[in-house]
């Protein structure tokens, strides 16, 4: 996964290694009863498809969490 520069001094590199961004992936998977590590690869790819369409880029973060969030509880209701 390769992160671009972005303006206003926002973090630069891997997401994953922001405290709040861990946070929320401990949350996700515990609220969706789902695997650190899944939620982790969820999270990724949905923040790296985000960032790169973003014009602000302050919300990836947030609409990151939002999409997997709903992707979990797509799975599990189909699971049920």
């Amino acid at each position: 996964m390769k992160h671009e520069p972005v303006p206003d001094g926002l973090p630069v590199g891997d997401p994953l290694n922001d405290p709040g961004v861990r946070k929320i992936v401990v949350d996700i998977a515990k609220a969706t009863q789902s695997e650190e590590d899944t939620v982790r690869v969820l999270f990724a790819d949905a923040y790296e498809t985000l960032n790169r369409e973003a014009r602000i880029f302050g919300f990836v973060p947030l609409l990151a969490a939002k999409r997997v969030r709903r992707i979990l509880l797509e799975r599990a209701s189909r699971v049920h």
